[in-house]
């Protein structure tokens, strides 16, 4: 901690504190924070439960601020968890959301907080939208609004980050003291593919990340979602070609990534399209329009490496939305393309001085399996992260 006791959580949650520890104006080029907007809220003895933290009964101080993009006509809020004085371990800890939505708030906030951590999240300036942010994707012409998808994409995040360890310096008056602020990202599905959005753009951003079953490969993970609907109309033609279980290519591997027989679906069903009227499934021509910004499958890490990031990488074999495949994909490229001329076991070792990935038994979408309630799920990741890092 950087602080004097002195200075109580109560203390520190106010506008005013805030306000006179607030970050630069210039402090992010294009960017205009507001200060006058800061609000800040005392809680304790909140109960806080999920598959990604222990249970735990907190204390922290919520604040909300707001900024916007120099020349734009917007306003991206953000929120900062801030735990209370005695707990803080010099660290901060950015999150992310999940399906369209760009953060998943009360959900993972509490992790940073039970970890002594500044814990954020960001609307990515698509304020009420933001648990369905794909609806800010076109402008009323119908045209893309490509501001909003690349803030959805890895903007949003990045700012909000970079904003928040600022913040998190200030406040905590750390770079008078020469304190280390040691960074974290923790996320699963569209959190996890945020995750990576961040970690293969920003190699100094986080000292380490936990990602669990991340949804790159933007364009195939989403027609994947469409498998129940069309798996019927090529079976036959599958069937003609197929070895065991499958199509495949002439060393035996799979063609695609299917799903594994223990994942959980629910029923097929049929969409409704408002504007044609009928129920059916369509696939847009965002095939390839959105690669450099949602695939997030970039496999050279080295930027990251050389920075010292770690990555704790993981997914449930039973997962009913993101197939595992695409994990072990992911690793495999990385492993093959930053280590060529090594040996598989080389190579793997080398790999895993930074990165490693973890295939949970049974495991569900970044949940225990329900038809496994008492199967294994990685709860401590974050520790682990901490203790890899720190110790």
């Amino acid at each position: 901690m950087s602080i004097g006791l002195t200075l109580t959580l109560t203390d520190i949650c106010t506008s005013t504190y805030l306000a006179a520890n607030f970050l630069a104006d210039d402090f992010y080029d294009g960017i205009t924070l507001d200060p006058t907007c800061i609000t800040a809220k005392t809680v304790t003895n909140a109960t806080a439960s999920s598959v990604f933290y222990p249970n735990a009964v907190i204390d922290y101080c919520a604040v909300t601020f707001k900024y916007s993009h120099n020349g734009l006509d917007d306003s991206v809020l953000l929120t900062y968890w801030i735990p209370a004085l005695a707990k803080f371990q010099n660290r901060y800890l950015s999150t992310g959301g999940g399906g369209y939505a760009i953060n998943s708030r009360a959900q993972s906030l509490p992790g940073g907080i039970e970890y002594g951590a500044v814990a954020g999240d960001t609307d990515g300036g698509f304020g009420i939208l933001q648990s369905n942010a794909i609806s800010g994707f076109l402008l009323a012409s119908g045209t893309l609004n490509w501001r909003n998808v690349y803030m959805f994409g890895d903007n949003a995040i990045h700012e909000m980050s970079v904003i928040g360890k600022e913040f998190t310096t200030l406040i905590f008056n750390m770079t008078a003291n020469n304190v280390t602020l040691y960074s974290y990202y923790q996320g699963c599905s569209e959190s996890g593919r945020e995750g990576w959005s961040q970690v293969q753009r920003f190699a100094n951003q986080f000292d380490e990340a936990a990602i669990g079953a991340p949804a790159f490969r933007y364009a195939f993970q989403q027609i994947q979602h469409l498998y129940s609907n069309v798996v019927e109309n090529t079976q036959a033609t599958i069937h003609r070609l197929k070895i065991l279980d499958g199509l495949h290519i002439t060393d035996g591997r799979r063609a695609y990534f299917s799903y594994t027989p223990s994942s959980t679906f629910t029923d097929a069903a049929t969409a409704h399209n408002d504007t044609s009227g009928e129920y059916g499934v369509s696939i847009q021509d965002g095939w390839n329009r959105y690669n450099d910004v949602l695939l997030t499958n970039w496999p050279d890490l080295t930027p990251y490496k050389n920075a010292g990031g770690k990555i704790i990488h993981f997914h449930g074999e039973s997962d009913y939305s993101i197939p595992t495949a695409s994990s072990v994909r992911s690793y495999e490229s990385v492993r093959e393309i930053m280590n060529p001329g090594l040996s598989y076991n080389d190579s793997v070792a080398t790999t895993n001085e930074f990165y490693r990935l973890f295939l949970v038994p049974g495991g569900s979408h970044c949940a225990v399996n329900t038809a496994e309630p008492n199967g294994p799920w990685p709860q401590t990741n974050l520790q682990v992260l901490i203790d890899w890092v720190e110790n």
